[in-house]
């Protein structure tokens, strides 16, 4: 069981990557990068997928499998130091580690017969590398190809362009709102139940409605902690619309709990505002702990992720979108619109940007395939 596989297949061998994953999980890790369910897919994904796991490790080995084996193949040779050999018999499997160190085995599910890929699984598995004159000829090769990505992309989508667009211009027109006439940024503007919190509320709902619907949609294929993230996201994202606008309070004109009229900054129903023994809640959780998760986020997570398998893999369970850098650079230019508004309502536009960008990160992630069917 020390020994780890990074198993992965497309469509027209999914059955048998499942079938071959519980014949090989009670001797060996197995961290299966998909696909979850038989519809059709692009095999070039998950063959990177495997890729980047077994050359990011250095030590463990991938298995591929797709409906000749040939695609998945081609896909894993293109980076550098992986070493994929397609294999239709346990000879050649054999041969593959002995003479070729390779450390991806490609099989392919309409060629061979079940009893067949276990067996040449187990046979690339168990095993080693003879060295001696083979080193020799591997290092003639093994620096050729690309580096291997790790399931990142930094590709910006057209809709992704305007929402981000749309949402800076927003804040920077606060921000000139607030430099030539602050009245009416902060009576208009950044009022309670204006602009800025209402379209504040929008993506939190969003985000939430996306949340449960692919927790909906992708119950079945990943594990249950990916799906209780989505659904905890869900209920967060109920939570925080809910706060943001004291739970319709002033919608519905209702009054607010002895409690909460005299512990919270407003006199309104929410914990967000509340100060207990002379300490606001919202300075603390929502301003110095969220400052920190934020930037832990944007900045030190996407480099573990795509350094520390360990980390990508405790993401993916948790259904973690990774940010774009072009993520990052918008929520630094409203963090700058929010400053440079120099007012107390400097937070609103804050609040408005961030949800909006997180909205956009978590619908076009860095790491979208984890949440391809």
């Amino acid at each position: 069981m020390d020994r780890t596989i990074y198993l992965g297949c497309d469509h027209a061998a999914f059955n048998e990557k499942e079938q071959l994953k519980t014949f090989l999980q009670s001797k060996f890790k197995i961290i299966d990068v998909g696909t979850f369910g038989p519809e059709r897919c692009n095999y070039p994904d998950f063959a990177t997928l495997v890729a980047a796991g077994v050359s990011q490790s250095g030590s463990d080995m991938g298995i591929l499998i797709c409906g000749s084996g040939i695609g998945v193949s081609m896909v894993a040779n293109r980076y550098k130091n992986i070493r994929a050999a397609l294999c239709r018999s346990v000879k050649e499997a054999e041969l593959a580690r002995q003479h070729n160190d390779a450390n991806v085995l490609c099989l392919g599910a309409r060629i061979s017969s079940l009893e067949d890929l276990q067996d040449m699984a187990m046979a690339f598995m168990q095993s080693s590398f003879e060295d001696g004159r083979h080193s020799e000829r591997l290092a003639l090769f093994d620096n050729l190809g690309e580096e291997v990505p790790v399931g990142i992309t930094q590709k910006t989508s057209n809709l992704e362009k305007v929402i981000l667009a749309t949402v800076l211009l927003s804040c920077f027109a606060g921000t000139l709102f607030a430099r030539i006439n602050k009245p009416y940024f902060e009576g208009t503007y950044a009022m309670e139940d204006g602009f800025l919190e209402y379209g504040t509320v929008v993506p939190i709902l969003l985000a939430g409605f996306f949340a449960a619907y692919r927790a909906k949609v992708l119950r079945k294929s990943r594990g249950w902690l990916f799906t209780a993230a989505l659904v905890v996201l869900t209920g967060l994202a109920i939570f925080g619309a809910g706060e943001e606008i004291s739970w319709g309070q002033r919608i519905f004109g209702t009054t607010s709990p002895e409690f909460f009229a005299h512990n919270n900054s407003q006199g309104e129903t929410n914990l967000h505002n509340l100060v207990l023994s002379g300490v606001k809640l919202n300075k603390v959780i929502f301003g110095t702990l969220l400052t920190i998760i934020v930037l832990f986020y944007f900045l030190i997570l996407p480099q573990l992720y795509q350094r520390v398998g360990s980390i990508r893999n405790w993401a993916k369970s948790l259904a973690l979108p990774m940010p774009k850098w072009v993520h990052i650079g918008a929520y630094i230019l409203v963090f700058l619109a929010a400053t440079m508004t120099g007012s107390i309502k400097k937070g609103e536009i804050l609040e408005f940007g961030g949800c909006w960008i997180f909205l956009t990160m978590f619908l076009f992630p860095a790491n979208k395939i984890i949440y391809k069917k």
